[in-house]
């Protein structure tokens, strides 16, 4: 069950992308709640697991939850990680300058320096 959410992402982009609140932004938004969501899911998974009737269906869905919001948090972070390029390099160029000195010594295109 908890492969299960990885494999769901395609249909858990669109949400992550359209909704959103204006005062923290787009991306982080999913990444912020899903870490204090994971966060608060490991505590009372934690508390209930100690209990001596604590059945096997209750931690499936534990930890299936917590699969889904590892799941969304990666969408979130693999989004917003492909938005700094275009940003760093229209801006300061450090992206690209970076790539091209480190990644790929040998130029495949002029840098404009």
């Amino acid at each position: 069950m908890s492969g299960w959410a990885p494999a769901f992402k395609v249909f858990l982009a669109p949400l992550v992308d359209s909704v959103y609140s204006s005062t923290l932004g787009r991306r982080k938004t999913w990444v912020v709640g899903s870490q204090y969501l994971i966060a608060v899911l490991m505590f009372a998974l934690s508390v209930v697991c100690q209990s001596d009737d604590v059945s096997l269906a209750t931690i499936t869905v534990g930890f299936g939850a917590l699969s889904v919001l590892a799941s969304t948090q990666d969408i979130a972070v693999d989004s917003w990680g492909l938005q700094l390029p275009a940003t760093y390099v229209s801006q300061t160029h450090v992206y690209n300058k970076f790539f091209v000195t480190q990644l790929r010594p040998h130029r495949v295109a002029p840098t404009g320096e």
